[in-house]
């Protein structure tokens, strides 16, 4: 049977040794390479027709004998040998070897001892059998090469006999030649032979073993991949003749393939809030498949190792990082893979003790990191699984300790985090360990659950060496037992990831890891037992930011009055869960800390007052709370403590001053809790706690109530609680859920604080708080009582009316978090609060010549902080009126003549003390009354006979300058006439004319008229004396 795939022929060549002597020599492969003899009787080797292992033909040699098949062997190639034999005689027997006997020849012998064995030089054995072959013994033999790994395996009856790997300078074969029987025409094989192969590539073990079982008639999967083409060229035979050759059918082989491959949220929005699953469905020839996971374009791990697809792929990294790793030079340094190993019996390696991978230098530096794998210990000793080839301090390994604890740490092998329950052997565990650089902290996990977690001394921090070796440390203490399915990450995964990957795999990512518009995807990659799919990629999933819209500062009324409550109002998309507020007054944070404990355990220590006064946790990781994404009074976020946990704030505390502290409380357990209080325990400390009946109080001396709520705190239920304190006045007040339930004066010894230290939930690093607290506040003056109710009802979104003073400038910086996650802070708008307000002042119309009323200016101001008297009162904006305002802020405007009328605009500013302003302005009206125009009396006239007057000129003035004017001018005698006369308007002139030789006297009566409605008028009689 002659194997074709993709219509070439699986063999180089391919000896039957059956249908006779005269077709004994032919190749079956189908390449037509076909034997032939030296053409010396004495080298001719003899076919016997019921020779083989089947009885149905081979060829004996008798150790001169041998067979030429042409320059055909692969050069710079896998390749396989195959054949049946049956040794005789002594001396070195060929079986299949090169022409050339030398440096980088092929050999396929067995030794005069008996020894199966094969090699690349002067017949010097790389691989052999330890046990010699019984003479006149039929056996099935082979020997594989892969070029790339230099791995040479040596088989008998289909089972491997030896291993070691092939020096690089003897890969590479240089001569073609292919002797059946012999090399360099001696060392003639002596006994029978029978079905000797050639195959261009290196067999899986498994169809070395169907050969040996099955012959020709079946192909392991190991041989196959995906969209192979086969068919099989099937000659038949008889004792003496060669029957027609028959071709079957082709078959397509279907290679692991995934289809309807998505990346989805668990949401349609694509919140970051959200989980991220990648789906798919396998055909029936996937095995298993590796999903790498891209953030913004770069992979997620810095190494993934599946150890799946076969031998020759396992070693393949599929983070996307191309990290791969590679096996040791020695053979005796190289894990096993078993192809039904694992957790999941798709793959895994094991190792002896002996055995390790290398991965390169591609461990972080001065970084955090996650280090995970499957694994099943046997044995014992210091088993790493994964570490540095150094082994000092600043090293890094993962291991397993003699007694069975899984360990890891950065010194020497000593361990940071132990588990303190040994290993079961021969049982498969997920393990990992996370390092987060900022903090030190350690984390060791088994089966997805932690089971120690430390801090690593900052001395030890920084690795010092980016090597990575898989399966052992300083290339010793090597690992025993399986291992699969191998990560590092450049960061510390979260706890709900990492049990996501021992429950779900690495199909899902979970909220923690996830950040606002992160664009993420999915390159999957399918497997077989022997192969390695194509991979595909999913599609894109941006996830939704934190946003906060429509941001506004608002006051009650549109005045911003001091009497208004502010509020800060937005929008949250659905990825906030919650926002923090922080208020400034006039640039100022108004509060001194304001700790949310929100978005994951490290975000959840930060002061968002706008100080940044961040919390800080103890040197010992035993003292440090526990930080829980959904708990808290609004289940966003809170700390639990367990009676010995604690934070530091830091030297804050005001001295000498007034102050406030408010806090969400859960408490349980017993004894003295503290919730804010002082590290000194002493005479003028301050306290605020609950005491082992659960009562809450508050004081200034050792832990000494000066205020306290005669009624004990429910266990396990959420209450806001808040104490001020007057430094002038030395009153003290505590609330419970926005309500009074204690006011008292401290003595006034004990009223200045002399330690600036705060603790959050301890005092004097004792009397540590047991139960849960969320959302600490302190300020450094007295919060009003309509305050404290309002931070209980309405959080931290409204600043009431009694926190405000005129001219104060506030605004709001508000946060918005996820449950893990901080976004971006966004500011307000300003609002200047005013103190002050001035009302509408009414106008005034008088009628020309009249008085305006005086307007009482105190009447119309209302000021929240100042006294009428305290008032300043100016104007501006009047022209020809006159304003006075008397000391009493009594406003009196005077016209500046009877006769004037108009309109003026007068605003009236009131400033107060603190410069506020506010004003009104008023019109006041004098309405236009009609005057009568007033001539200019120019007295009588005289002339001589026969003369005239001219140019005698009407002049007048009107109070009204817009009215106009007819001017009438009439002679009491006939023998005077007016000449020249023309116009209406003061100036007008005009002729008297006598008649000839007249004289005499006459009047002459000038008259001037308003023109319209109600005129009025002025006239003046002129006496007119003619002299002869």
């Amino acid at each position: 049977m002659a194997w074709h795939r993709n219509g070439t022929p699986e063999c180089i060549i391919y000896l039957p040794f059956e249908g006779g002597s005269s077709s004994s020599l032919a190749d079956f492969s189908g390449n037509g390479n076909h034997a032939a003899t030296t053409g010396e009787t004495s080298e001719t080797p003899t076919w016997d027709p019921t020779g083989g292992p089947n009885g149905s033909g081979a060829y004996i040699f008798d150790g001169n004998d041998f067979l030429l098949a042409g320059d055909i062997f692969p050069l710079n190639s896998s390749y396989t040998k195959t054949a049946w034999i049956s040794p005789s005689g002594g001396d070195y027997r060929n079986i299949i070897s090169s022409q050339y006997n030398g440096y980088r020849d092929h050999h396929f012998k067995v030794n005069p001892d008996g020894i199966l064995n094969a090699g690349h030089s002067f017949g010097a054995e790389i691989v052999e059998d330890p046990i010699a072959l019984i003479a006149d013994q039929w056996y099935f033999v082979a020997v594989t090469f892969d070029y790339a790994t230099g791995d040479m395996v040596l088989y008998k009856d289909g089972i491997e006999v030896d291993r070691n790997i092939v020096h690089d300078t003897l890969r590479s074969i240089v001569d073609e030649t292919v002797l059946i029987g012999a090399r360099d025409n001696i060392w003639g094989w002596n006994g029978g032979m029978d079905e000797p192969k050639i195959f261009h590539r290196a067999l899986s073990a498994e169809q070395i073993s169907s050969l040996y079982t099955n012959g020709n008639d079946m192909l392991e999967s190991e041989e196959t991949r995906g969209s192979d083409q086969w068919f099989v060229d099937v000659t038949a035979f008889s004792t003496s003749q060669v029957g027609s050759t028959v071709r079957s059918n082709t078959l397509t082989i279907q290679g692991p393939a995934l289809s309807g491959l998505s990346l989805d949220a668990s949401s349609p929005q694509d919140r970051i809030t959200d989980l991220l699953t990648c789906t798919y469905t396998p055909n029936s020839s996937v095995t298993e498949a590796a999903s790498a996971w891209y953030r913004n374009g770069t992979p997620d791990c810095i190494l993934y190792l599946p150890f799946e697809g076969g031998s020759s792929n396992t070693l393949l990294d599929f983070s996307g990082s191309n990290n791969h790793v590679t096996a040791t030079e020695t053979l005796a340094g190289r894990p096993s893979w078993e192809p039904t190993g694992g957790p999941n019996g798709s793959g895994a390696y094991v190792f002896d003790g002996g055995d390790y991978f290398m991965a390169g230098d591609i461990f972080p530096l001065n970084s955090s990191y996650t280090k995970t794998g499957w694994i099943s210990v046997i044995g014992d000793d210091y088993r790493n699984i994964i570490s540095s080839l150094f082994n000092g301090a600043n090293d890094h390994h993962f291991k397993v300790n003699p007694d069975g604890t899984l360990n890891a740490g950065h010194s020497f092998g000593a361990p940071i985090v132990q588990d303190p329950t040994p290993l079961t052997l021969d049982q498969w565990y997920f393990v990992a360990v996370t390092f987060d650089y900022q903090t030190g902290e350690m984390v060791l996990y088994k089966d997805g659950v932690v089971v120690d977690r430390d801090l690593v001394p900052v001395s030890l921090r920084s690795i010092a060496d980016e090597t990575v070796l898989i399966g052992a440390r300083d290339n010793i203490w090597g690992w025993k037992g399986g291992m699969d399915d191998l990560r590092i990450y450049a960061r510390a995964l979260s706890t709900e990831q990492i049990s996501s990957l021992y429950t779900n795999g690495i199909n899902v990512v979970v909220p923690e890891e996830t950040r606002g518009d992160d664009v993420w995807r999915v390159d999957v990659t399918s497997f077989s037992t022997n192969e390695v799919g194509s991979t595909s990629s999913t599609n894109n999933v941006r996830l939704q930011s934190l946003e906060l819209t429509g941001i506004s500062l608002s006051a009650t009324s549109a005045d911003n009055m001091t009497i208004d409550d502010l509020t800060t109002n937005f929008s949250a998309n659905a990825s906030v869960t919650e926002t923090a507020v922080a208020w400034y007054r006039n640039g100022t944070p108004e509060s001194l800390l304001y700790i949310p404990f929100e978005g994951g355990s490290t975000n959840a220590l930060l002061d968002y007052s706008g100080n940044d006064n961040h919390l800080s946790t103890s040197d010992d990781i035993t003292d440090f709370p526990t930080w829980s994404k959904d708990t808290g009074p609004n289940g966003s976020g809170a700390f639990s403590f367990d009676g010995g946990d604690y934070l530091h704030a830091g030297d804050i505390f005001p001295l000498n001053s007034s102050y406030t502290k408010a806090a969400w409380v859960n408490v349980n357990g017993a004894g003295y809790r503290n919730i804010m209080s002082s590290v000194l325990h002493a005479d003028n400390n301050h306290t605020f706690k609950i005491d082992p009946d659960g009562t809450l109080n508050a004081g200034h001396s050792l832990g000494t109530p000066i205020v306290h709520d005669p009624t004990p705190l429910t266990v396990d239920q959420w209450y806001f609680v808040a104490v001020t304190f007057d430094y002038a006045t030395g009153q003290m007040i505590l609330y419970k859920d926005g309500a009074v339930v204690d006011v008292e004066t401290v003595p006034g010894a004990l009223r200045s604080v002399i330690d600036q230290s705060l603790l959050i939930g301890s005092m004097n690093y004792a009397y540590q708080w047991s139960g849960s607290m969320d959302e600490v506040n302190l300020y450094d003056h007295v919060l009003s009582p309509e305050q404290i109710t309002s931070l209980f009802s309405s959080g931290h979104t409204v600043t009431v009316a009694e926190e405000t003073l005129g001219m104060d400038e506030w605004y709001s910086e508000i946060t918005p978090f996820s449950v893990l996650q901080v976004g971006p802070t966004y500011t307000s708008n300003t609002l200047t609060i005013h103190s002050i307000s001035v009302s509408e002042i009414p106008d005034q119309t008088i009628q020309e010549g009249s008085a305006f009323s005086i307007i009482d200016l105190d009447d119309y101001v209302n000021d929240y902080e100042y006294s009428d008297s305290e008032i300043d009162w100016t104007f501006v904006g009047n022209t020809d009126l006159s304003v006075f305002i008397s000391s009493s802020n009594v406003a009196t405007v005077v016209i500046p003549d009877a006769n004037w009328y108009g309109t003026e605009l007068i605003t009236f500013t009131a400033t107060n003390p603190s410069s506020d302003t506010d004003f009104a302005e008023v019109s006041l009206t004098a309405s236009n009354v009609n005057d009568s125009p007033e001539l200019t009396i120019i007295g009588g006239q005289s002339i001589d006979e026969d003369n005239d007057r001219t140019g005698l000129a009407v002049v007048f003035t009107d109070p009204d300058p817009t009215d106009t004017h007819s001017i009438d001018i009439v002679s009491s005698d006939p023998n005077v006439s007016i000449e020249n006369f023309s116009g209406n308007v003061s100036g007008t002139t005009y002729d008297l004319a006598p008649a000839q030789d007249w004289n005499g006297s006459a009047e002459i009566t000038v008259t001037v008229t308003d023109v319209g409605a109600g005129t009025l008028s002025d006239s003046e009689t002129l006496p007119l004396l003619l002299i002869r």
